[in-house]
Protein backbone atom coordinates (compact mmCIF):
# COMPACT_ATOMS: atom_id res chain seq x y z
CA UNK A 1 0.00 0.00 0.00
CA UNK A 2 1.44 3.40 -1.01
CA UNK A 3 1.77 6.37 1.38
CA UNK A 4 -1.07 8.18 -0.45
CA UNK A 5 -3.35 5.15 -0.12
CA UNK A 6 -2.49 4.80 3.57
CA UNK A 7 -3.22 8.49 4.14
CA UNK A 8 -6.56 8.16 2.38
CA UNK A 9 -7.57 5.21 4.56
CA UNK A 10 -6.60 7.15 7.72
CA UNK A 11 -8.80 10.05 6.63
CA UNK A 12 -11.72 7.69 6.03
CA UNK A 13 -11.33 6.28 9.52
CA UNK A 14 -11.57 9.77 10.97
CA UNK A 15 -14.75 10.58 9.07
CA UNK A 16 -16.59 7.29 9.22
CA UNK A 17 -17.30 4.48 11.62
CA UNK A 18 -14.05 2.43 11.82
CA UNK A 19 -15.95 -0.86 11.68
CA UNK A 20 -17.79 0.21 8.52
CA UNK A 21 -14.52 1.28 6.86
CA UNK A 22 -12.93 -2.01 7.88
CA UNK A 23 -15.73 -4.02 6.32
CA UNK A 24 -15.66 -1.88 3.18
CA UNK A 25 -11.92 -2.46 2.74
CA UNK A 26 -12.41 -6.22 3.05
CA UNK A 27 -15.25 -6.17 0.54
CA UNK A 28 -13.19 -4.27 -2.02
CA UNK A 29 -9.96 -6.24 -1.62
CA UNK A 30 -10.36 -9.87 -2.73
CA UNK A 31 -7.17 -10.96 -0.98
CA UNK A 32 -8.28 -9.43 2.31
CA UNK A 33 -11.74 -10.95 1.85
CA UNK A 34 -10.20 -14.37 1.30
CA UNK A 35 -8.02 -13.91 4.36
CA UNK A 36 -11.03 -12.84 6.43
CA UNK A 37 -13.01 -15.90 5.31
CA UNK A 38 -10.14 -18.20 6.28
CA UNK A 39 -9.84 -16.57 9.71
CA UNK A 40 -13.58 -16.92 10.23
CA UNK A 41 -13.43 -20.59 9.25
CA UNK A 42 -10.61 -21.25 11.72
CA UNK A 43 -12.50 -19.37 14.44
CA UNK A 44 -15.54 -21.58 13.88
CA UNK A 45 -13.41 -24.73 14.04
CA UNK A 46 -11.81 -23.42 17.24
CA UNK A 47 -15.23 -22.82 18.80
CA UNK A 48 -16.33 -26.35 17.94
CA UNK A 49 -13.17 -27.88 19.40
CA UNK A 50 -13.56 -25.89 22.62
CA UNK A 51 -17.16 -27.05 22.85
CA UNK A 52 -16.03 -30.67 22.47
CA UNK A 53 -13.41 -30.15 25.18
CA UNK A 54 -16.05 -28.72 27.53
CA UNK A 55 -18.23 -31.76 26.94
CA UNK A 56 -15.33 -34.15 27.55
CA UNK A 57 -14.49 -32.35 30.79
CA UNK A 58 -18.11 -32.50 31.94
CA UNK A 59 -18.31 -36.20 31.14
CA UNK A 60 -15.19 -36.85 33.24
CA UNK A 61 -16.58 -34.81 36.13
CA UNK A 62 -20.14 -36.16 36.01
CA UNK A 63 -19.60 -38.66 38.88
CA UNK A 64 -18.60 -35.69 41.05
CA UNK A 65 -21.70 -33.77 39.98
CA UNK A 66 -23.80 -36.76 41.07
CA UNK A 67 -22.06 -36.84 44.44
CA UNK A 68 -22.69 -33.13 44.84
CA UNK A 69 -26.32 -33.65 43.89
CA UNK A 70 -26.85 -36.04 46.80
CA UNK A 71 -25.26 -33.60 49.24
CA UNK A 72 -27.29 -30.63 48.02
CA UNK A 73 -30.50 -32.56 48.63
CA UNK A 74 -29.67 -32.47 52.35
CA UNK A 75 -29.97 -28.65 52.37
CA UNK A 76 -33.62 -27.70 53.05
CA UNK A 77 -35.36 -25.90 50.16
CA UNK A 78 -32.07 -25.66 48.26
CA UNK A 79 -33.26 -25.81 44.65
CA UNK A 80 -36.59 -24.12 45.32
CA UNK A 81 -34.68 -21.17 46.80
CA UNK A 82 -32.37 -20.97 43.79
CA UNK A 83 -35.13 -21.07 41.19
CA UNK A 84 -37.26 -18.61 43.16
CA UNK A 85 -34.33 -16.16 43.40
CA UNK A 86 -33.54 -16.62 39.71
CA UNK A 87 -37.02 -15.82 38.46
CA UNK A 88 -37.54 -13.04 40.99
CA UNK A 89 -34.35 -11.52 39.58
CA UNK A 90 -35.87 -11.78 36.11
CA UNK A 91 -38.94 -9.91 37.35
CA UNK A 92 -41.31 -12.86 37.74
CA UNK A 93 -43.25 -14.19 40.71
CA UNK A 94 -44.31 -17.81 40.36
CA UNK A 95 -45.38 -20.19 43.12
CA UNK A 96 -44.13 -23.12 41.05
CA UNK A 97 -40.48 -22.21 41.69
CA UNK A 98 -41.08 -22.96 45.37
CA UNK A 99 -42.00 -26.54 44.42
CA UNK A 100 -38.67 -27.46 42.75
CA UNK A 101 -37.34 -30.44 44.67
CA UNK A 102 -34.22 -31.46 42.73
CA UNK A 103 -32.22 -30.45 39.67
CA UNK A 104 -29.56 -32.09 37.51
CA UNK A 105 -27.85 -31.49 34.16
CA UNK A 106 -26.67 -34.15 31.73
CA UNK A 107 -24.44 -33.38 28.75
CA UNK A 108 -24.02 -35.54 25.64
CA UNK A 109 -22.22 -35.06 22.33
CA UNK A 110 -25.31 -33.56 20.68
CA UNK A 111 -27.34 -31.95 23.48
CA UNK A 112 -27.65 -31.08 27.14
CA UNK A 113 -30.66 -31.86 29.33
CA UNK A 114 -32.04 -30.07 32.36
CA UNK A 115 -33.89 -32.38 34.75
CA UNK A 116 -36.20 -30.46 37.08
CA UNK A 117 -38.03 -32.47 39.76
CA UNK A 118 -41.13 -31.19 41.54
CA UNK A 119 -42.81 -32.01 44.80
CA UNK A 120 -46.61 -32.32 44.88
CA UNK A 121 -48.27 -29.01 44.02
CA UNK A 122 -51.53 -27.47 42.76
CA UNK A 123 -50.10 -26.15 39.48
CA UNK A 124 -48.73 -29.05 37.42
CA UNK A 125 -49.06 -32.83 37.62
CA UNK A 126 -45.53 -33.49 36.34
CA UNK A 127 -43.13 -34.96 38.84
CA UNK A 128 -40.25 -34.18 36.48
CA UNK A 129 -39.75 -31.87 33.51
CA UNK A 130 -36.86 -32.47 31.10
CA UNK A 131 -35.68 -29.61 28.89
CA UNK A 132 -33.42 -30.69 26.02
CA UNK A 133 -31.19 -28.19 24.20
CA UNK A 134 -29.31 -29.31 21.08
CA UNK A 135 -25.66 -28.31 20.73
CA UNK A 136 -23.97 -27.79 17.35
CA UNK A 137 -21.58 -30.44 16.05
CA UNK A 138 -20.75 -28.84 12.68
CA UNK A 139 -19.90 -25.36 11.44
CA UNK A 140 -23.25 -25.17 9.66
CA UNK A 141 -25.15 -25.93 12.86
CA UNK A 142 -23.38 -23.07 14.63
CA UNK A 143 -25.28 -20.61 12.45
CA UNK A 144 -28.62 -22.39 12.80
CA UNK A 145 -31.27 -21.76 15.42
CA UNK A 146 -30.89 -23.90 18.52
CA UNK A 147 -33.58 -26.54 18.90
CA UNK A 148 -35.16 -26.81 22.35
CA UNK A 149 -37.75 -29.33 23.47
CA UNK A 150 -39.53 -29.90 26.76
CA UNK A 151 -41.67 -32.46 28.50
CA UNK A 152 -45.39 -31.86 27.84
CA UNK A 153 -46.70 -29.96 30.87
CA UNK A 154 -49.84 -31.29 32.53
CA UNK A 155 -51.59 -28.30 34.10
CA UNK A 156 -53.95 -28.78 37.01
CA UNK A 157 -57.18 -26.82 37.36
CA UNK A 158 -56.03 -23.93 39.49
CA UNK A 159 -58.94 -21.52 39.71
CA UNK A 160 -61.41 -21.97 42.52
CA UNK A 161 -64.65 -20.03 42.81
CA UNK A 162 -63.01 -17.20 44.74
CA UNK A 163 -60.28 -16.74 42.08
CA UNK A 164 -62.92 -16.70 39.33
CA UNK A 165 -64.83 -13.96 41.17
CA UNK A 166 -61.67 -11.89 41.51
CA UNK A 167 -61.02 -12.23 37.79
CA UNK A 168 -64.54 -11.11 37.00
CA UNK A 169 -64.06 -8.10 39.29
CA UNK A 170 -60.85 -7.20 37.47
CA UNK A 171 -58.61 -8.05 40.42
CA UNK A 172 -56.77 -10.89 38.70
CA UNK A 173 -52.99 -10.52 38.89
CA UNK A 174 -50.98 -9.76 35.81
CA UNK A 175 -50.22 -13.05 34.07
CA UNK A 176 -46.77 -11.77 33.08
CA UNK A 177 -45.87 -11.37 36.78
CA UNK A 178 -47.18 -14.70 37.99
CA UNK A 179 -46.19 -17.28 35.40
CA UNK A 180 -42.56 -16.66 34.42
CA UNK A 181 -41.23 -20.07 35.45
CA UNK A 182 -44.28 -21.90 34.14
CA UNK A 183 -43.91 -20.10 30.80
CA UNK A 184 -40.28 -21.16 30.68
CA UNK A 185 -41.26 -24.79 31.23
CA UNK A 186 -43.91 -24.57 28.52
CA UNK A 187 -41.68 -22.74 26.06
CA UNK A 188 -38.03 -22.77 27.22
CA UNK A 189 -35.62 -20.20 25.80
CA UNK A 190 -31.95 -20.64 24.98
CA UNK A 191 -30.83 -17.64 27.07
CA UNK A 192 -32.40 -18.84 30.31
CA UNK A 193 -31.51 -22.50 29.75
CA UNK A 194 -27.84 -21.73 29.09
CA UNK A 195 -27.73 -19.30 32.03
CA UNK A 196 -29.08 -22.00 34.35
CA UNK A 197 -26.40 -24.42 33.14
CA UNK A 198 -23.53 -21.94 32.92
CA UNK A 199 -24.11 -20.03 36.16
CA UNK A 200 -26.61 -21.79 38.41
CA UNK A 201 -25.47 -25.38 37.81
CA UNK A 202 -21.75 -24.60 37.71
CA UNK A 203 -21.86 -22.89 41.12
CA UNK A 204 -25.18 -23.58 42.86
CA UNK A 205 -23.90 -22.42 46.27
CA UNK A 206 -23.30 -18.91 44.89
CA UNK A 207 -26.81 -18.95 43.40
CA UNK A 208 -28.26 -20.16 46.70
CA UNK A 209 -26.56 -17.24 48.46
CA UNK A 210 -27.76 -14.92 45.68
CA UNK A 211 -24.16 -14.02 44.72
CA UNK A 212 -24.63 -14.21 40.92
CA UNK A 213 -26.42 -10.87 40.51
CA UNK A 214 -23.94 -9.55 37.92
CA UNK A 215 -24.48 -12.55 35.64
CA UNK A 216 -28.23 -12.20 36.15
CA UNK A 217 -28.07 -8.52 35.19
CA UNK A 218 -26.61 -9.55 31.83
CA UNK A 219 -29.44 -12.02 31.31
CA UNK A 220 -32.06 -9.38 32.15
CA UNK A 221 -30.43 -6.94 29.73
CA UNK A 222 -30.39 -9.59 27.01
CA UNK A 223 -34.06 -10.32 27.57
CA UNK A 224 -34.93 -6.61 27.43
CA UNK A 225 -33.15 -6.23 24.09
CA UNK A 226 -35.08 -9.19 22.72
CA UNK A 227 -38.39 -7.60 23.79
CA UNK A 228 -37.45 -4.31 22.11
CA UNK A 229 -36.65 -6.10 18.85
CA UNK A 230 -40.04 -7.78 18.93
Amino acid sequence: MSKNQKKQVEVEFEKDDPKAVYLELFDKDTELKSLSDEIEKLTTEKDLELMKCDKDIYKSAEPLYRERRALLLEIPEFWSTIFTNLFLGLGFVDELTMCVDDFFVEDTETEFRLYIDFRENDIISNKQVVITVTTPTTAEELTQEVKISTTPIELKKQKNDSEKENKEDGDDEDEEETSGFLKFLLNPTKDIATFIVGSVWSDPIASFCNDDDEDLDGLVASGSEGEEEN
